[in-house]
This record gives C-alpha cells, structure tokens and sequence, in this order.
C-alpha cells in the first residue's frame, strides 16, 4: 500500500547544520538578545542552533594601547544584563548555570556580591551550586557574610537573607539534627518529686521526700 502526502501534510524537519561563520552570527544574535533582555529570541535562536555555552568576547584598548581581550561565560553575561525571564529560557536551553569568568566567579558569586536577593533566588532555584568558589578561594557565604558586616542596614539585611537562601540550599551535613530539640537536664535522682513554681520572677523548686508526717511536712524551698 502506497501513501501519498496530501498537501496538508509535511516532511519532517532536520535539524539545521550551522557552518563556523554561521554559527558565529547566530551566537552574536543570541548574545544581543540576552543584552536587550528579549527572551523570545532568545529561545528562538537555541531553537534554530545557537550554542548555549558561548562567551561574549569584548576588546578594548588598555592605558598603554594594547587592546584587551575580555571573555564572559553567557550565563555570567546574562546576569551583568539580568532579566528572570531570559535567564531560565537559557538554562532550559542548556546553558551552564556554574559557568565561571577568568576570574573564577560564577554567576551566583557575582548576584551574592551584589546582594541581588532576587537573581540569588532564582540562580539556587534553577540549580546554582551555593556552595561554588571563586579562583581566590572565596565562596558564596565569605562574600555573603562580608555584605553582612557593613555599616549599611539595608546592604547588610539582605546579605543576612542571601546568607539564609544558601544555608537552605546546601546539602545537610547532619542527618536527623533538629536545633529545637535540646537535652534534658538530669534532674538529682534523690529527689523523687519537684513542682516549680516562680516567686519573683525567680524559679522556686519545691521538693518533697517521701509523705510528710503527722503534724508537719517534709521537704525545702529553693530559690
């Protein structure tokens, strides 16, 4: 039996194969989109092959005239040029959220430095690692603790509220640990009973030994 295509049906399409020259256009055109904050092209161009992981390459001249050649991990890039919206239409489309600059600091680190508690959130929502280090060796909780150390209380609030989101994102150490339940004080075995009342504003603990006697009672006042 021979099927024929009718003309509402299509041929499936094959993905697009992209030379070096045009796989350098479509990256330029992505990296615009992230620049201008426009997410539908965003996701249109890793749609037609732009590559999630490319870098924004930028030159300029140097104070004694060479010219400097900065490379910027898109995701990084993304942030300096932050929108929400942009920024989960490139993780959904591959791009790697721990991608780090030459100096070693991810996106995160920066939001976290900048005390961006917005991007933070959303950077540990879509799968940052709270716990990444930059090339000196510092992680998001030095520079989040440093921001918490300033004379500024706003500045310093939301750095105590970054320092909060990564604690809660980190993976616990201590299986079962619950800081509200704490050890009960052993109480002297002599004592077999004990009510405590306050008197003052101080605990008074009343202590009976045994059943009091006939014409009197057992027992001390503490306070």
């Amino acid at each position: 039996m021979t099927l024929k295509m009718t003309t509402s049906q299509t041929p499936p399409s094959t993905p697009a194969t992209l030379d070096a020259a045009q796989q350098k256009a479509m990256n330029e055109v992505l990296l615009d989109a992230v620049k201008k904050k426009n997410a539908a092209r965003v996701a249109s161009c890793l749609e037609h092959g732009a590559q999630p992981d490319c870098t924004h390459v930028h030159t300029r001249s140097g104070y004694d005239g060479r010219r400097l050649t900065t490379k910027t991990p898109i995701a990084i890039y993304a942030y300096e040029n932050y929108s929400a919206e942009v920024m989960e239409t490139l993780v959904r489309g591959g791009m790697p959220i721990d991608a780090k600059s030459g100096k070693g600091e991810t996106a995160l680190n920066r939001a976290v430095r900048d005390r961006n508690v917005g991007a933070v959130k959303q950077l540990l929502e879509l799968g940052a690692s709270p716990m990444a280090a930059s090339s000196d060796g510092k992680t998001t909780l030095d520079y989040a603790r440093a921001g918490s150390n300033v004379t500024d209380s706003g500045n310093a609030a939301r750095s105590e509220k970054i320092i909060d989101m990564l604690l809660g994102a980190m993976p616990v150490a201590r299986e079962g640990f619950n800081a509200a339940a704490r050890p009960e004080t052993p109480r002297d075995p002599a004592l077999e009973t004990a009510d405590e009342l306050v008197v003052r504003g101080k605990p008074l603990i009343v202590t009976r030994k045994g059943a009091p006697k006939p014409g009197g009672c057992t027992g001390g006042f503490k306070l």
